[in-house]
């Protein structure tokens, strides 16, 4: 579980990361020696051992630092960094839902993180609306050496076959969020996310918890039924939970219903962010107060949840970090390191605010 002092701000080990980075290029640590361990760092910048572990692990994909069982974490001599570094830049596209319409915060975050990597690994990007794009130009471009590999960031269901014609071309191409033929495809852990958010309402003494699973995509819907069987299954006789399915149809009605479901539970997770502010309308307009009737944890982060009056607890799985593995996802698959059918799972964090306290029972 995340601390509480890390709540306030996001990706607690950027900081940490980029720290390090700027120490290791500036030669102000020296191979011959181990960095500090995990404990050390995370005490030093205040946060978990976990976000100190992440910081060290980005920095050993980028070939700055190595490992050594039993002896530590050591910084990468120069001159076989500059081997390892040394590597054909890319031009990569990537395809996303919705590009002339203007971007959301959350697709935002993602181009965010792969801009920021591409920019470390010297590679080129491009977008194109994956809801209505040129296939003839992509194609022609790969063959002339323009394009090296393709990021589908989304892509609508009735244009999936238009995948096959890069396939046949022998374009590098990976998904996100989206399993289809061959292709690697990337998602976050959500069925990690499930469970630790549940051990955590536990763990602050909730006896009754209720999970809304309204995800739209398929694969996050299915992980996340997942989790919930797991959980439950793993569960112990004084812990209650119960389950229910929000469609893509009249929110209204469905938050209706939940009425006489929600008696009873102390906490509820919400399973998607596109329906935490109507969500919280409906709340407040049947009385219910978070967290003095009900603590409320959702699915994924958002700027509402940040800034809500109560501040709503979520499992975030990193956009910024989505970015960032995709672009370096591409750069395993273009050198061979990474098979077909592969799924890339990016961990997410657990951030704890206000919306979130102890039963009243307890208070």
């Amino acid at each position: 579980m995340m601390n509480i002092s890390e709540s306030k701000g996001k990706f607690v080990y950027i900081k940490l990361e980029n720290d390090l980075r700027t120490n290791i290029l500036n030669g102000k640590f020296v191979p011959e020696f181990p960095l500090p361990g995990e404990v050390e760092l995370a005490a030093k910048y205040n946060i978990s051992r976990p976000s100190a572990r992440k910081a060290l692990q980005v920095l050993v994909k980028e070939g700055l630092l190595t490992r050594r069982r039993g002896e530590g974490t050591f910084v990468v001599p120069p001159e076989q960094r500059k081997m390892g570094l040394e590597r054909r830049s890319l031009h990569i596209a990537i395809g996303i839902s919705w590009l002339n319409a203007g971007l959301s915060e959350y697709d935002n975050k993602f181009l965010e993180g792969a801009a920021e990597y591409a920019l470390r690994g010297g590679h080129k990007l491009s977008f194109f609306s994956s809801d209505a794009f040129d296939s003839k130009k992509l194609t022609g471009n790969f063959k002339k050496g323009l394009l090296d590999a393709i990021v589908w960031e989304s892509i609508p269901a009735e244009d999936l076959y238009k995948i096959d014609e890069f396939i046949a071309c022998g374009i590098p191409q990976i998904t996100v969020h989206l399993k289809y033929k061959d292709l690697p495809y990337m998602t976050c852990n959500y069925i990690a996310a499930v469970k630790k958010t549940f051990n955590l309402l536990f763990g602050l003494g909730h006896k009754n918890v209720g999970f809304i699973n309204c995800a739209h995509n398929q694969i996050i819907y299915n992980d996340y039924e997942r989790g919930y069987t797991e959980l439950t299954a793993e569960l112990g006789k004084d812990y209650k939970t119960t389950y229910r399915r929000i469609p893509n149809s009249n929110l209204e009605k469905e938050f209706n219903v939940l009425s006489s479901w929600l008696k009873g539970l102390d906490g509820l997770v919400l399973g998607g962010f596109s329906y935490l502010l109507p969500m919280l309308n409906w709340l407040d307009a049947h009385n219910i107060v978070i967290p003095d009737d009900l603590s409320l944890v959702c699915f994924d982060d958002s700027a509402a949840a940040r800034t809500y009056s109560v501040p709503i607890s979520v499992y975030e799985n990193s956009r910024v970090e989505q970015g960032k593995q995709a672009i370096h996802s591409i750069e395993a698959l273009v050198r061979k390191q990474l098979g077909p059918h592969e799924r890339i799972i990016v961990q997410g964090e657990l951030i704890v605010r206000d919306s979130c306290k102890l039963p009243n029972i307890f208070r």
